[in-house]
């Protein structure tokens, strides 16, 4: 991957943090971030990481080693679990949140975005707080019609295309 001849981007999916943190997962694709964003020919690329757990508590945390594959069966989150709570992954953190809308207001051109997880699915294990980020992309073509034009993710294992507010939602096989 990294000695390809062509640039390449990577949007970091949850298995690959199933064996090793995200640390390991960055240094190995040589991205500073699981979030970043680069400009060409045109148009704004906006890779989000959506690769966070969201425990009972409410902490956050990203996914590593597994860490999500524990939930509940660690004392601390069996109280919640017995309180109807539960742990969920596949949550965008608001320091992100706050990055991808100065992202996209900030971009001088059409932006095409790219997560692992959907934003618009209501279930398979979506981003769990995609409605937030759709309503940032909505924001955004509000003030400025065709401002997010596509959003593309893979997690799903199946192709699917849905628009919803004039914005291609695609998910890629």
């Amino acid at each position: 991957y990294n000695n390809f001849k062509l640039p390449t981007y990577h949007t970091i999916g949850n298995h690959d943090n199933d064996g090793c943190t995200d640390e390991e997962t960055l240094k190995a694709y040589r991205i500073a971030k699981g979030y970043y964003s680069f400009d060409c020919n045109g148009f704004r690329f906006i890779v989000i990481d959506a690769n966070h757990v969201r425990w009972a508590d409410g902490r956050l945390e990203h996914y590593s080693k597994g860490n999500y594959y524990r939930m509940g069966k660690i004392p601390e989150h069996k109280a919640f679990y017995d309180q109807g709570k539960r742990d969920v992954i596949g949550v965008v953190p608001p320091e992100q949140l706050d990055w991808l809308r100065k992202t996209i207001d900030e971009s001088p051109y059409p932006c095409v975005c790219f997560s692992h997880q959907s934003f618009e699915r209501p279930t398979g294990n979506p981003c769990h707080n995609g409605a937030e980020v759709r309503a940032i992309f909505d924001a955004a073509n509000a003030k400025t019609p065709g401002k997010v034009r596509l959003v593309i993710n893979g997690h799903h294992h199946c192709d699917n295309l849905r628009i919803l507010e004039k914005i291609v939602y695609f998910d890629l096989n």
